[in-house]
């Protein structure tokens, strides 16, 4: 693995840097190392540390005399015993894959969900297209859950080396991951325990991260069709109550549900994610024509 410390989020004179943009307003959990911010160029210097670390320790930070690592890449063992290492921003963007994939089924649901909400859609209860709107609902739920555990799942491990960075703590080699790591599988039965032990995790997040690099996200035309369809619903079930869906994203930043402090460090979420936006949040993602 690599590291380094990274800089304070506050300035000299007291004021808060501007935090790091977050596109996926509806992920409640944790987020910090995806938008943790790399050290200044010119400011670390590299070493090797064990067998799993290459470590860059930036300058003490001028801000606020608070340092962290921020590790740039993690070195593991594959099957057949060879050394292979896998860079930070890999393991960033295969968690950012997984959220851009659960991120419009989330959406979606929401949008028949805010609609069924709605005084002049209720009044279409007689209307075949409220039915199929209410049985949308239930087959997006499916997807939306496995979709929703495999960005969890991947992320509890990234929270663990947000924890390692800011506690300024190397851990142990990592352990062999033991089961499936193709996306595929993944996709249809998420790993979404945290095993600690020692003071380590297992290689999964390498694993999984070089996996999605070497064979893209598998295509799946049946999940495609089903989003698609979801989509005509929603928009044939607004269009037939006289309403104008807007953004799910607009309203969910208003609220600022999924934003918290600007750091991602934010609580574990209780219940479904549709369920607990829908909650906490107020005011209509509709208006009238």
């Amino acid at each position: 693995m690599a590291l380094g410390k990274a800089n304070s989020s506050q300035r000299k004179d007291g004021k808060d840097r501007p935090a790091p943009s977050w596109d996926y307003p509806e992920w409640k959990e944790r987020y910090d190392f995806a938008v943790a911010q790399r050290p200044k160029k010119g400011t670390e210097r590299k070493m090797a540390i064990l067998t799993n670390i290459i470590e860059s320790r930036p300058m003490f930070s001028l801000f606020s005399g608070k340092e962290r690592y921020f590790f740039t890449q993690f070195n593991w063992t594959d099957d057949d015993g060879r050394d292979r290492t896998t860079s930070r921003d890999d393991v960033v963007k295969t968690f950012l894959t997984f959220l851009a994939h659960w991120v419009p089924v989330e959406r979606l649901s929401l949008d028949l969900w805010f609609l069924l909400q709605e005084d002049r859609v209720e009044a279409l209860q007689h209307r075949p297209i409220y039915a199929e709107a209410k049985e949308m609902l239930k087959l997006l739920d499916g997807p939306n859950k496995k979709l929703h555990h495999l960005c969890g799942g991947y992320g509890i491990k990234l929270d663990f080396l947000a924890d390692c960075e800011e506690q300024c703590r190397i851990p142990s080699k990592w352990r062999k991951h033991e089961g499936p790591y193709d996306i595929a599988t993944l996709r249809e039965q998420p790993h979404v325990r945290l095993v600690r032990h020692e003071g380590t995790i297992t290689d999964y997040p390498f694993r999984v991260a070089e996996e999605l690099k070497r064979t893209g996200w598998p295509r799946d035309p049946e999940h495609d069709a089903l989003i698609a369809e979801a989509r005509r619903v929603r928009d044939q079930l607004a269009t037939a109550a006289g309403l104008t869906p807007h953004s799910t994203v607009n309203l969910l930043k208003q609220n600022g549900n999924g934003i918290g402090n600007g750091n991602g460090r934010l609580g574990p979420m209780k219940g479904g994610s549709l369920s607990t936006i829908s909650q906490q949040s107020s005011g209509s993602l509709l208006s009238g024509h």
